[in-house]
């Protein structure tokens, strides 16, 4: 091989583990972008589930009124 074409064959060999580390990186690029979306996903749904059980615990989403939970004590008949 003469010099020239040891140059355009280490050069053609570069171009192709360059095109191959650019197309990797592009598909780390996608993945990264979804994991961020999914995270941003996953926080908003948190702090709005967090919001609704402050604002139902405080009674802001029922207008004021109390909902009792559990029933209430009957007194018992005396023998």
């Amino acid at each position: 091989m003469t010099p020239d074409e040891l140059e355009d064959n280490l050069l053609e060999v570069k171009a192709v583990e360059i095109e191959y580390r650019d197309a990797k990186n592009e598909a780390k690029a996608r993945a990264t972008k979804w994991a961020f979306s999914l995270l941003v996903a996953s926080l908003v749904t948190a702090l709005v589930t967090a919001a609704v059980s402050a604002a139902i615990s405080n009674g802001g989403l029922l207008n004021g009124k109390t909902v009792i939970t559990t029933p209430a004590a009957t007194p018992t008949e005396a023998s």
